[in-house]
C-alpha cells in the first residue's frame, strides 16, 4: 500500500499548509478539502488516475474541494468514472455547490 500525504493541515488556512487529504495507492483520495485538486495537480499526480474519493465527514475542511476536483477533471476532458462515497447527503452537498440545487 503506497499513501501519499496531500495535505495535514486545519481547517484554518495558513501559508505553506493544505487541509487533511491523502491519496492510496494512486487512485484512492482520503478526503477532499479547499485546495486538493490544486496540491494533486503541484505534486505531479494525475487527475484521471483517481476513480475512488471517500469523504469522512461533512466538514468543509474534508469535502468542500470535491467540487473543484470534477471542475478539474471536467477542464481536462477526463472522461472515466469517479465514486464518491461518504456521508448521507453528500450527493446533494456536491450538487448545491454546482448551483443544481
Amino acid at each position: 500500500m503506497d499513501i501519499k500525504v496531500i495535505g495535514t493541515w486545519s481547517a484554518k488556512i495558513e501559508k505553506n499548509r493544505k487541509n487533511t487529504s491523502f491519496l492510496i495507492d494512486d487512485h484512492i483520495l482520503l478526503d477532499c478539502g479547499p485546495h486538493t485538486a490544486e496540491s494533486i495537480i503541484d505534486n505531479g499526480i494525475k487527475l484521471e488516475k483517481i476513480d475512488l474519493v471517500l469523504i469522512t465527514h461533512m466538514h468543509l475542511d474534508h469535502f468542500s474541494g470535491l467540487p473543484d476536483l470534477l471542475w478539474q477533471r471536467a477542464l481536462r476532458n477526463i472522461d472515466g468514472d469517479i465514486t464518491i462515497m461518504g456521508p448521507r447527503n453528500i450527493e446533494k452537498s456536491v450538487f448545491y455547490s454546482f448551483g443544481y440545487i
